[in-house]
């Protein structure tokens, strides 16, 4: 067997780490060595327990298991990457009455969420210190972070019929796609199958609606599910008026938000069709937003309008292992996003712009593996192909427009597992190969410039799991990542981004560790993390209402993570996440060496305590983050704030009906996430629904 491991080990670990020969051969010898003393230490442990009972030998007793739906998603998820720091978020768990996805991800450690506004504001998230263009965002494994768009608008991202959301802190599964370095987001749509029924209409402030209705069936071998929303917000909040003058507070004033409306539509469909041991499945997503930007508080853009239409088709196959077949997924993607932005007066101050910008990306995704190889082996594999394209129009521009640029990238994985016979230790090695071939294309005083450059990318990770008495456990990874610039960060877009075509991939080294707890409804986790980042691209502010990509030369970004959980007796439960961090410039440059990377608070928070009785519910929520600087010299930065949530769930007399009243902010506290961008104050909503029929078992 020894002879049949080392080529492929060799071959799945040529790309972790900088190994001389001489080494890598040490590692495998080590590899090889461990898996020979755990198979001795199994086989001695069986054989002596089948002489203490007596056993003529061994025998395998089936015991019937518990099929739990929700753990086996979770089971499902953690088996990607078993050693990662994995966080699952239930969007219609609890008491919410109109989930966003940025309050959703201030519950998990590690997740910052910057947001330009509110209710349907551009946002973006950050996990673990790093930009937000290194957190790709899939929605059932299609990539919604493009080479148009690296960083994904939260705002943006579908919740409408979505059942969980998997955040990946730090190294994600490679098979998925692009390794981003700093971690990933895979929103997973509802299960396809159930019959199903359901309603919600809620009524907030500042004029807010928000409807959704969806329904879903089988017959036979032919399951579907229709999901459908609709958002719309006057946003016109309250807010302090600093009037430019952050230092001068005797010229602040409130005023309410002007050309903040907001109209979205989404419509999820999806069918499966079960043929013998395949699954086909088809999903088509599309949605609509029409907004106003309304800029700073102290200059407000009253003219300047975002369109957005986006589809995204997927088709799926996919089919389970059985014996020596491997289990199979194939699956075709394709996106199709529209963008119209309008300053036809120049309010942003970066000239008047009508612009209309189409970009699309198709791909091939397919990934077999086996689950159960011989000596507690596990391997994955898989393969992408993609191609991403984008053409840019603007009426009034005074630049011609630029012809199409396009990025196609070609990828492979592989991952190993190995479980100890005892299930104890657990191994993972992975590598991910890509080649980039882009084509860009871009306008200025000097012409249409086109360039073309091929890149090749290795990101490899590592990790291990080992399980200790009395239900702890500890961990550790260890991964590299190089990531291109998107089109967005080298041309600009939207009147607010300006471009910087001299950008260089960035790439980034990191590792964590950390100890898990359970112990039946307790749990617990901490985590240490670290990365060293090059080239680093941050987005930085070159005037009020405009920003500029920029490489930072070196930068490190180091901190820990703790998470608790629990459920108390009569109903009661507790969630809490902390994350405490440092993000150092340790470039070159004089000004900024030692400097806090901008964007990143040293400490953030998260409370919740909940209750649920006999159908009544209840929640109690706290979050706080510390201030954090604004630019790379630290001289401006968003003051600290504590946002304060409650809310309050009941059964109304007709069957299947519950109401459910959502208090955001109630200290009132008029709090900017980003310089100039107010955030709203206190908020009430409250929200009626209603499951008409449902074969799932129903919430607490």
């Amino acid at each position: 067997m020894r002879g049949c491991l080392r080529p492929f080990l060799r071959v799945v670990l040529s790309g972790v780490g900088p190994f001389r020969s001489g080494a890598l051969d040490a590692v495998i010898d080590m590899l090889l060595a461990t898996c020979l003393l755990a198979a001795t230490f199994a086989a001695d442990s069986s054989r002596a327990s089948n002489f203490a009972s007596g056993a003529d030998s061994a025998r395998v007793v089936p015991i019937p298991g518990i099929a739990i739906e929700r753990d086996r998603a979770v089971s499902n998820a953690r088996r990607r990457h078993p050693t990662a720091s994995l966080t699952e978020l239930t969007p219609r768990a609890g008491t919410r009455a109109t989930p966003t996805l940025p309050e959703l991800l201030a519950e998990s450690p590690g997740a910052h969420v910057v947001q330009y506004g509110g209710l349907g504001a551009f946002s973006t998230v950050s996990l673990r210190g790093a930009p937000s263009n290194q957190v790709a965002v899939y929605l059932d494994g299609v990539p919604l972070t493009t080479a148009a768009y690296g960083t994904a608008n939260l705002a943006d991202v579908p919740l409408g019929d979505i059942e969980r959301i998997e955040v990946w802190r730090g190294a994600s599964p490679l098979l998925m796609g692009v390794a981003p370095g700093g971690g990933a987001l895979n929103l997973v749509s509802h299960e396809i199958g159930a019959r199903s029924l359901e309603a919600r209409a809620a009524r907030g402030g500042f004029e807010t609606w928000d409807a959704a209705v969806a329904m879903g069936g089988r017959r036979g071998p032919l399951a579907t599910r229709l999901a459908a929303g609709r958002l719309s917000t006057a946003g016109g909040f309250e807010y302090l008026d600093d009037n430019g003058t952050p230092f001068n507070a005797n010229d602040d004033s409130l005023h309410a938000r002007l050309n903040n409306r907001l109209e979205s539509w989404q419509v999820m469909a999806s069918a499966t069709f079960d043929a013998r041991r395949w699954r086909l499945t088809a999903r088509e997503h599309w949605q609509r937003k029409d907004q106003g930007v309304p800029g700073l508080g102290a200059v407000p853009a009253l003219a300047t309008r975002l369109e957005r239409e986006q589809f995204v088709t997927q088709l799926e196959a996919a089919r389970p292992g059985h014996g020596a077949m491997p289990s199979l997924r194939a699956l075709l993607a394709h996106t199709d996003t529209r963008d119209r932005f309008s300053d036809p007066r120049a309010e942003l101050g970066l000239g008047r712009h009508d612009s209309n910008d189409r970009t699309r990306g198709a791909g091939a995704h397919l990934e077999f593996g086996w689950e159960d190889l011989p000596a507690g082996f596990a391997a994955q594999a898989a393969a992408d192909a993609r191609r991403d394209d984008a053409r840019l129009r603007d009426a009034l521009d005074p630049w011609a427009d630029p012809p199409g640029s396009r990025r196609d990238v070609l990828g492979g994985a592989v991952a190993v597992q190995w479980r100890s016979p005892v299930d104890r230790l657990l191994l993972h090695s992975a590598t991910r190969w890509d080649r980039f071939d882009d084509a860009l294309a871009s306008a200025g005083t000097l012409g249409t410039r086109i360039t073309r450059v091929t890149r090749d990318f290795t990101s490899p990770q590592l990790g291990a799991r080992l399980s200790l008495p009395a239900g702890l456990a500890a961990r550790a990874n260890w991964s590299r990542a190089e990531r291109a610039p998107d089109f967005c960060e080298l041309f600009g877009n939207q009147g607010s981004v300006l471009g910087s075509a001299t950008l260089t991939p960035e790439r980034s080294e990191a590792w964590d560790a950390g100890f898990e707890w359970a112990q039946r409804s307790v749990s617990a986790a901490w985590s240490h993390f670290e990365s060293q980042h090059r080239d680093l691209i941050v987005y930085v502010r070159v005037s009020q209402s405009s920003v500029r990509a920029q490489n930072v030369s070196s930068a490190r970004i180091s901190g820990d993570e703790w998470s608790v959980h629990g459920r108390l007796p009569l109903g009661f439960a507790v969630t809490g996440s902390f994350t405490s961090q440092r993000a150092i410039d340790t470039g070159p440059v004089v000004y900024w060496n030692g400097r806090r990377l901008p964007q990143r608070p040293a400490r953030q928070g998260y409370a919740r305590l909940d209750w649920a009785r006999h159908g009544f519910g209840a929640a109690l929520d706290l979050q706080w983050i510390d201030d954090n600087p604004l630019d790379r010299y630290n001289r401006y930065s968003v003051e600290a704030r504590r946002l304060l949530g409650a809310r309050l769930a009941a059964p109304l007399a007709v069957g299947g009906l519950r109401a459910v009243l959502e208090g955001r902010n109630l200290t009132n506290d008029r709090a900017t996430d980003v310089a100039g961008f107010p955030l709203p104050g206190r908020s009430l909503t409250i929200a009626c629904e209603a499951r008409l029929a449902s074969d799932a078992p129903s919430r607490p």
